[in-house]
């Protein structure tokens, strides 16, 4: 599978950084004597989390994350971590979008890390509404094979794909109906395209399943004619379906 080799590192050095302030704060309170003593267990804790986290998405950058356990500490490192790495993005002047990619990149590094198969029944395919032409009227958010495959936009292509692989597909309206889709599906893994700032709620919201996302293109500006690389798709489901 594809991946920008840069992005990802947005958010290595993030973390690292908050490993730094973690260790001044470490430093500082060495010399308070009493108040040392209550918080040094907490500080402690906090450094083998942040020193774990930093170490399973190195090695996952990489492609050298191979320790089943350490798998499954990265992908929990990468979700729990965010929250600090926006922040110090905003106090650095990150963009949030940048920080947000680079959250994304990281998590598929980790994603395809951790190796898992499943069954193409098992994949779900989740797209944006607004990757359907605007001047559309046929309605596709009930049932993607309602497309007429005029080739105005890639979802004609994408159905071709679904019937190809025999996963399934689905284009949602909103965070709420995705919610839906995915607890009435059940996939054991997700292909998610959408902006950076939905991707990264979707991701969250459904921090069990595995998923693969691929912020979207706007040649148009946000939420209007986007489109998807329909290649890169393939290879998601291809890497899934090894």
């Amino acid at each position: 599978m594809k991946h920008s080799p840069d992005t990802p590192f947005i958010l290595l050095a993030l973390l690292t950084l908050s490993l730094v302030v973690v260790l001044g704060l470490v430093a500082a309170a060495s010399v308070w004597g009493v108040v040392w003593n209550i918080i040094s267990i907490v500080v402690l804790v906090i450094v083998i989390i942040l020193g774990l986290g930093l170490l399973s998405l190195f090695l996952a950058l990489k492609g050298k994350l191979n320790i089943p356990w350490l798998q499954g500490f990265a992908h929990w490192a990468v979700n729990a971590l965010f929250p600090f790495a926006l922040t110090l993005g905003k106090l650095f002047g990150i963009s949030e979008d940048a920080v947000r990619r680079s959250y994304v990149a990281a998590n598929n590094q980790v994603a395809v890390a951790r190796e898992i198969q499943v069954q193409p029944d098992e994949i779900l395919v989740m797209l944006p509404q607004c990757i359907q032409w605007s001047d559309c009227k046929v309605k596709i958010t009930n049932d993607v094979s309602n497309c007429r495959r005029c080739g105005r936009c890639v979802v004609g292509e994408l159905v071709e794909l679904r019937d190809k692989h025999g996963v399934h597909m689905f284009v949602a309206t909103g965070g709420t109906l995705a919610r839906r889709v995915v607890k009435d599906i059940r996939p054991k893994a997700i292909v998610g395209v959408a902006c950076e700032r939905d991707l990264v709620s979707g991701m969250r919201d459904v921090s069990g399943i595995h998923v693969i996302a691929l912020p979207n293109e706007r040649p148009y500006g946000p939420c209007f004619n986007t489109t998807t690389d329909v290649d890169q798709i393939e290879d998601c489901i291809l890497t899934l379906l090894q």
